[in-house]
């Protein structure tokens, strides 16, 4: 029988708390690209510029924990915050032993991974190192007098988690999560400014410390990033691959930029260059207004390949559905878009894999449009690493839940769940992963949006609810998804 690839998270966390060492090297492909991004935040939060390697950082911090014996919780976030824990040692020591190399002295005394950090970039400025250095060393003075508050400051500020995530990794109420980050920066500054033995610039604290800390769009650009022909502006987005914004200098046009980027567990650096080749060779032949259109391609100075895409400016879906959700005649016009897209694509051999709310932007004409093909599966060709699943778990079809081959049936049952949860209502979203993934296999959605009772509702909800079918030969084509959408209201 298959594993499954999504409860195998459950089960992992589980067998290393149970002290099993080696259910951490299988778990690290699956949480790779949270630990990726969380990292990648680090590395703009400590300084204005380069300093420790990204995939460097995610090797120690997965070193450090291989290290550290079992681990605790069986909950994603709880691993997350015990990450994090380990990412603050592992940047503590590097800011040490840069004060010290600064400073004329020997850095012998540092851990092996801070050795090996020292020589995975510039440095950071004295003053960078100061600040991390001192804060640490408040955040174990506050250990001692507030645990809770130091466990809130490691997951939020080291662990780049929400207050949802961390309410839910320490075992606490929302309210008392936000209560206890208040207080706990307010007793940080105080400490530092009375006790640190430096001199320490109260506005780099209070940024470094900030409510929402660095903004998305003011992640600095790694110096080694570079592409003839485009300046590169900021970086919006990534995981395997990073995503930048950046002007043509031919046109002035601004486009997104996508660079191959990390290697994941379980994969290797042909597997991540050839997975954007296959993106860009797929976007070539889509032609479709609802799927985002590829301006160029070609390699970067250092060898890796790039795509140059039409930049879509406004919101993902997933940010807009954040207000309430779509209008029955907005959904149905979107998603008959989204639909034809599809089909298109599925005429040509490629499935997308991924569909999600974050993958689906909200723009004028169509309504609703499509990117991101950097998961998908083209007719013929062998293209994930092995023991990689692809997807997200709650738009995931029964067939990918289970590691079978995936045909495009499974981007209609994706579909299916994406739109329904535009209505009002996802379908498969409950309290934990494991009811999800039973809820899907057992082929039982919910499908009752809330206040959504109207004819037009029932037909939208009629249409879609057929895509759900547990039998991927019982759903519908995508032109015939297009075509029912459109006949709703």
């Amino acid at each position: 029988m298959p594993t499954d690839p999504i409860s195998e998270v459950d089960l992992l966390l589980a067998q290393w708390a149970g002290g099993e060492r080696t259910a951490l090297d299988r778990l690290i492909p699956l949480v790779y690209a949270e630990l990726r991004e969380i990292a990648h935040r680090h590395r703009a939060r400590w300084s204005g510029h380069n300093t420790v390697s990204t995939t460097v950082l995610v090797h120690e911090t997965y070193l450090k924990l291989s290290q550290g014996g079992s681990g605790h919780g069986t909950h994603r976030s709880h691993f997350l915050a015990v990450a994090s824990r380990a990412m603050r040692q592992l940047l503590i020591d590097y800011a040490r032993a840069r004060q010290t190399e600064k400073r004329g002295g020997a850095v012998e005394h540092v851990s092996l991974e801070a050795a090996h950090l020292l020589g995975g970039g510039p440095s950071f400025s004295e003053s960078t190192a100061d600040v991390l250095v001192a804060l640490d060393e408040s955040l174990d003075r506050l250990e001692v007098e507030h645990e809770r508050e130091a466990r809130v400051i490691e997951c939020r500020f080291f662990g780049d988690m929400t207050s949802e995530e961390t309410a839910e990794a320490l075992g606490i109420s929302l309210s008392t999560v936000k209560r206890a980050w208040i207080h706990a920066r307010q007793w940080l500054q105080e400490d530092i400014a009375v006790r640190s033995r430096v001199s320490i610039d109260p506005a780099s604290l209070q940024s470094m410390l900030s409510e929402e800390g660095m903004p998305q769009d003011q992640l600095p650009v790694p110096a080694e990033i570079a592409v003839p022909g485009y300046r590169i502006e900021r970086r919006i987005g990534g995981g395997v691959c990073e995503v930048y914004r950046a002007i043509e200098l031919a046109t002035g046009t601004a486009v997104a930029l996508k660079i191959a980027g990390a290697t994941p567990g379980g994969w290797t650096t042909e597997d991540v260059h050839r997975r954007l080749e296959l993106e860009g060779d797929a976007l070539v032949r889509l032609r479709h207004p609802a799927v985002a259109r590829l301006r160029s391609r070609g390699r970067t100075p250092a060898g890796s390949p790039f795509l140059a895409l039409e930049l879509l400016e406004g919101e993902s879906l997933r940010d807009r559905l954040k207000r309430g959700p779509l209008p029955e005649a907005e959904l149905a016009e979107g998603g008959a878009a989204l639909a034809e897209a599809l089909a298109e694509a599925h005429a040509l051999g490629v499935v997308h894999r991924d569909l999600k709310p974050a993958n689906v932007y909200c723009a004028s004409r169509p309504l609703l449009r499509l990117f991101d093909f950097g998961a998908a599966r083209h007719e013929g060709v062998v293209q994930t690493a092995a023991g990689v699943t692809v997807g997200t778990l709650e738009y995931m079809s029964p067939e990918q839940l289970t590691g079978s081959d995936v045909g495009p049936a499974s981007d209609i049952f994706s579909l299916g769940v994406l739109l329904l949860e535009a209505l009002g209502c996802h379908p498969f979203r409950h309290p934990t992963m494991r009811e999800t993934v039973q809820a899907i296999r057992a082929g039982a959605p919910i499908l009752v949006p809330e206040g959504r009772t109207g004819e037009e509702a029932l037909r939208l909800r009629r249409a879609l609810s057929e895509c759900l079918a547990v039998d991927p030969a019982a759903r519908p084509r995508a032109g015939d998804v297009a075509r029912r959408l459109g006949r709703a209201v």
